[in-house]
């Protein structure tokens, strides 16, 4: 059994802006997009596309599918799928985007604990809920393509990707930076009047970073 799928392909060094390539390829019950793309790169054609772990943990096979963000490597394989790069990042070729500028953005605000002076006896330490859901991120970027508003190229615009990371270290109990103030400079505001992003492993980011980083800014 056959499966027909669009590939977006792009190549740089090409006029043309890239399109969409129809190809079809071995399905079985139970196959992945990914295991499709491997199938194609391996006997038909090299597509250019990211995995490294083949089970949700290191995003790198983040990619639009069927007009949505989503991990190739969890996605059953359906015939008249449509795939494409992140629309959120610039492209370097077919399904591969440059993940550098989200990460350089976030570099400035130092996303690590950053403690303050050391206690004079060493406190019992808990994790709140909120630092334990938002540590499941894996960087997979999808989140940046169900924002709106995010622009790669404007660091000082940043995303839900960005505030994930900021309250991370928000939710830390020994992170003494002021991370709402960070949000507020990569322009989380604008968030209050949206709240659209999600994330493709259903870490409720509205609910435990967007909203708590909200409310450290407004806070006077």
């Amino acid at each position: 059994m056959k499966a027909s799928i669009k590939v977006w392909r792009y190549d740089p060094e090409s006029e043309a802006r890239g399109g969409l390539v129809l190809f079809d390829v071995p399905f079985h019950e139970g196959d992945t997009v990914l295991q499709a793309l491997l199938n194609l790169y391996e006997h038909a054609d090299p597509i250019s596309f990211r995995y490294g772990c083949r089970f949700k943990k290191c995003g790198l096979c983040a990619m639009e599918i069927n007009g949505r963000p989503r991990l190739a490597c969890r996605t059953p394989l359906k015939d008249g799928m449509t795939l494409r790069p992140l629309r959120a990042l610039p492209p370097i070729r077919d399904l591969v985007v440059d993940r550098d500028p989200a990460f350089a953005t976030l570099l400035p605000f130092h996303p690590w604990i950053v403690p303050g002076d050391p206690p004079e006896y060493l406190a019992r330490l808990s994790e709140p809920l909120e630092h334990q859901r938002l540590m499941a991120c894996n960087e997979c970027l999808g989140c940046l393509s169900t924002c709106p508003s995010y622009l790669y190229d404007d660091p000082s615009c940043g995303g839900p990707f960005h505030f994930v990371k900021l309250a991370q270290m928000h939710f830390h109990p020994l992170d003494r930076v002021d991370r709402p103030a960070q949000a507020r400079s990569l322009s989380i505001e604008r968030c209050g009047a949206c709240l659209k992003c999600r994330c493709l492993l259903g870490i409720p980011i509205v609910k435990m970073a967007i909203l708590p980083l909200l409310e450290g800014v407004r806070r006077p």
